[in-house]
């Protein structure tokens, strides 16, 4: 969901100096998921490098503005006297008709300035995020990930990744705890080397879903709670770079497996989306729609991911902090792509990367440099009184 909100100038000022605590929204679809405890990041509309967070502390619903006028403080709402204020106001926002249609929102709230000591847990996507462009955790990086360790952070990976493919990083980030992986269809322990909980697509339904791609020419991958089944068309040089056969051969097999999938837990496809057009692609998406059980989400910008609807990194996550008995009101999560969004929704604090999309960024409440530079230090001494560089 998007946790900005618009601001005028002035009632951003008004904002940050404790003198406005309430907004006024319609309470149409976009708003649905707002709950108390919830962040969200104030944005003058005028100037996106001015910005405020606030945590909703109640949330009151009324058939219309002239209603909520009359139930709420007209100096909260921001003005300067009950006598200047007038619900025909929120006319230039929202017709009479939408009022009717959704009705309206008061949102209470306070005021939040981040700082490091908020936060426990730290959760990291890995490509895009912990990873450069090279596909590396940087010397720069990989020192502040042992900072935040021997700051007695938690720090957990969450990756579109399985698990199996990802265990040579882990040691650059520096982390015990289990493992995110295949956007939150394993958990697994990699310390102790014990699955904790897997989602997989149902056996019918993922025949379908790899007959269909099968019979597309696509290149693509099939996660299993046991390995990866390659389908290598030559298209792209994806399999030639990723070098499975190699890298994790008794984890990895090439070729036709629609006769043995019955054998798998599938908990994921990774489609290479330039193996074919774009038209191709939308088929795809089409197809996934009518699935019962499975969904279809954009995990890199030359991937798409279809998985079980119960399967997301944010869902894994919940799993493993009531496992791990972590306090989700003191964690904050990173992330550059859509898979990363459930995340967002789940963690206290959310962190976009410099590269994500508008959609990414509008649903997190923070902003980090590039994954190619040294972010996460500089993250930390940014909202810390930590200086990593001496």
């Amino acid at each position: 969901m998007m946790r900005k909100l618009f601001v005028q100038e002035k009632f951003l000022k008004k904002i940050k100096e404790g003198k406005k605590t309430i907004e006024m929204r319609l309470n149409d679809p976009r708003r649905h998921s707002l709950k108390v405890g919830m962040i969200l990041k104030l944005e003058n509309i005028d100037d996106n490098k001015d910005t405020q967070l606030i945590e909703i502390t109640k949330i009151h619903k009324y058939k219309n503005f002239d209603e909520l006028y009359k139930n709420e403080d007209p100096i909260l709402l921001g003005y300067e006297s009950a006598e200047e204020a007038n619900p025909d106001d929120m006319l230039y926002f929202y017709s009479a008709e939408k009022q009717v249609e959704w009705g309206v929102l008061a949102i209470h709230f306070n005021v939040v300035n981040f700082s490091f000591d908020l936060v426990d847990t730290f959760v990291f996507d890995m490509d895009g995020t912990s990873l450069n462009s090279k596909g590396e955790v940087s010397k720069e990086n990989s020192e502040a990930f042992a900072k935040l360790k021997s700051l007695n952070k938690n720090i957990i990976v969450a990756t579109g990744r399985p698990h199996y493919t990802a265990f040579d990083w882990l040691p650059h980030i520096g982390t015990d705890l289990p493992i995110i992986s295949g956007n939150g269809s394993m958990i697994y322990d990699h310390k102790n080397h014990k699955m904790l909980h897997f989602e997989s697509i149902p056996k019918d339904e993922a025949k379908l879903i790899y007959r269909f791609l099968y019979e597309l020419e696509y290149e693509f991958l099939v996660y299993t709670t046991v390995g990866i089944l390659g389908n290598n068309t030559n298209k792209t040089d994806f399999f030639e770079r990723a070098n499975y056969k190699n890298r994790i051969p008794e984890l990895y097999q090439e070729g036709y497996f629609m006769d043995e999938l019955d054998n798998y837990d599938v908990t994921k496809f990774l489609i290479i989306t330039t193996s074919n057009s774009q038209k191709i692609l939308n088929s795809v998406f089409d197809f996934v729609s009518e699935c019962k059980d499975s969904y279809i989400v954009q995990s890199q910008w030359n991937m798409v991911d279809i998985q079980s609807k119960k399967a997301s990194k944010g869902n894994g996550l919940k799993f493993l902090l009531k496992e791990l008995n972590l306090d989700i009101n003191r964690t904050i999560s990173f992330g550059d792509a859509d898979n990363d969004i459930s995340n967002f929704d789940v963690t206290k604090f959310s962190v976009a990367m410099k590269e994500a999309s508008s959609e990414v960024k509008n649903a997190a409440v923070l902003q980090a440099k590039s994954n190619d530079e040294s972010w996460i230090s500089d993250f930390i001494e940014k909202y810390s009184s930590i200086n990593l560089k001496n």
